[in-house]
């Protein structure tokens, strides 16, 4: 594969945002779907899914709000995964089962929170470095800069 290649299926695989310690389980056990309101009772879906970003610069804002101290994470999932729902225009695919580790690869990860650091000082570092990890993917880095309406 060359670096085109690597370089193109990053930009059109979906990414899952998460925190550090979650990305541990997931790559052990596989990303499980879990109940959500959405599809719950809908006869044509699963009552349990899991959801991932087509871009990364979403599933940034997922990593830092989901992050614990551990830190934050983005996961890239294969293109190759089926989806029960991938619309045209939509920020999010959805999974109807299991994705299994050898499916998805960790492709960042922030660092744990100091001891003597204080907790928003931590947030503004993951908002930072998470920025500057979009940036050099030629991403969206305004994702804090969006409005409530979006």
């Amino acid at each position: 594969m060359t670096a085109f290649d690597t370089a193109w299926d990053l930009l059109k695989m979906p990414f899952h945002g998460t925190g550090s310690r979650n990305a541990k389980q997931i790559m052990r056990e596989g990303l499980r779907p879990m109940p959500h309101p959405w599809f719950m009772n809908n006869p044509d879906y699963p009552n349990r899914v899991s959801f991932a970003s087509k871009e990364p610069t979403y599933a940034g804002e997922f990593a830092q709000i989901r992050s614990d101290k551990g830190g934050p994470a983005i996961i890239h999932i294969s293109d190759e995964m089926p989806t029960i729902m991938n619309e045209e225009g939509a920020d999010a695919v959805v999974y109807g089962e299991t994705i299994p580790p050898e499916m998805m690869e960790i492709v960042y990860q922030g660092r744990e929170i100091l001891p003597e650091e204080d907790e928003d000082d931590y947030q503004d570092w993951v908002q930072n470095d998470i920025r500057e990890w979009l940036l050099a993917r030629n991403a969206n880095p305004n994702v804090w800069e969006r409005g409530d309406d979006e």
